[in-house]
């Protein structure tokens, strides 16, 4: 495998694992009803977004150009900082009312 396409194997595998992580989290926080553990999950995904960070910079500092592989990451931190928490909050909200709805529902 090439150190080119090595890069942009670790950058989807850095979106999956966020993903995963981000099904854990709900998954601990409401089916499991694990809250506790659900920060983890969220202490997992910072570290993951530190190592896309490192990606990046190490890519930049080996090439020594800037190329759409350094943008997406730039892009994605972006919005991790600027937008991300707000919208994890949304989507807190929005999965707790379908989860805990459908499980009144049934009780």
């Amino acid at each position: 495998m090439t150190m080119s396409t090595l890069r942009w194997v670790l950058l989807g595998a850095t979106e999956v694992i966020f993903w995963v992580g981000l099904i854990a989290f709900f998954t601990l926080r409401y089916r499991l009803n694990r809250p506790d553990l659900s920060r983890l999950v969220l202490i997992f995904v910072i570290a993951e977004h530190v190592a896309l960070f490192v990606f990046g910079v190490v890519d930049f500092i080996r090439t020594g150009t800037w190329d759409l592989y350094q943008t997406i990451i730039v892009g994605i931190l972006a919005y991790a900082l600027i937008w991300g928490r707000r919208d994890l909050n949304r989507l807190d909200g929005w999965v707790a009312k379908r989860v805990l709805g459908s499980q009144s529902k049934r009780q």
